[in-house]
Parts: structure tokens; C-alpha cells; sequence
């Protein structure tokens, strides 16, 4: 099983998705938890790379709402150079604002991240899927 790690920014977010489903459902659809950056220990002013490295380490998918490669350490330049075909895909909310406003669009959100956890292995190597 993974974890799912949500970024700093988008913790209510993560908790809405999350929510979807009971956590037994979320476990058969080999998700074994949701965790913030605080509840690992994880300093929310860690570097991307420092993040991006641990979940690769730890198995856990990183959810975020972070697109942009503004300078070496940011997230997108991290994938770029460390990422390798066995790597975890980050999983990159297309819609921040609306996972928090539509019903309908969290739920698509879930299935999306539970489609992807179930096909892990078929995901590997690809640097960034976006949600939904």
C-alpha cells in the first residue's frame, strides 16, 4: 500500500477528497492513509526537493497545487532531473479552487487519485498526472 502526502497549502483540500470515502475504501484501493507534512514531521518550509525525495523514499503520492519551475528547487525542476522510470508520480489538483467549492468535482477528484493508486505500477515514470 502508499500513503497520500498532501502539500502544506492544500490540506483542506486533501481532507475534502479524502473524505469521499471511508478509509477502508480508500485501503482496498491501496491507499493505506492520508498525512500532512506536520503529522510526518515534515518542516512546512522544507524544500521541494526535500519533499518530493521523501515521499519517493517513504512511498507516499504527493498532492499538490504546485505547477510552476521557478528555480532549481522547485518541484518541477526536482521531477525533471531525479525522476527515474520507477519514481511515484505527483498528483497535481487541476482545479484548487473547485475541489473546495463543487461536490461533485471532489468526488471525481477521488476516483481519479484511487484509479491512479490501484494502477500504480502503469503510473511509474510518469513525472505529473493531474487530478481529476
Amino acid at each position: 500500500m502508499i500513503g497520500l502526502l498532501v502539500d502544506h497549502n492544500i490540506e483542506r483540500h486533501g481532507l475534502l477528497i479524502w473524505a469521499q470515502f471511508e478509509v477502508v475504501d480508500w485501503q482496498s484501493m491501496n491507499l493505506s492513509s492520508l498525512a500532512t507534512l506536520d503529522q510526518l514531521g515534515i518542516d512546512a518550509n522544507a524544500s521541494d526537493r526535500e519533499i518530493w525525495l521523501y515521499c519517493q523514499h517513504e512511498g507516499h503520492l504527493l498532492l499538490t497545487a504546485n505547477r510552476n519551475m521557478d528555480g532549481e528547487n522547485s518541484l518541477e525542476a526536482v521531477i525533471r532531473r531525479h525522476g527515474r522510470r520507477d519514481s511515484l508520480p505527483v498528483l497535481t489538483l487541476a482545479d484548487p479552487d473547485r475541489v473546495l467549492e463543487d461536490a461533485a468535482y471532489r468526488e471525481l477528484c477521488a476516483y481519479r487519485i484511487a484509479g491512479i493508486a490501484l494502477e500504480l505500477d502503469s503510473s511509474r515514470g510518469i513525472t505529473r498526472l493531474f487530478v481529476p
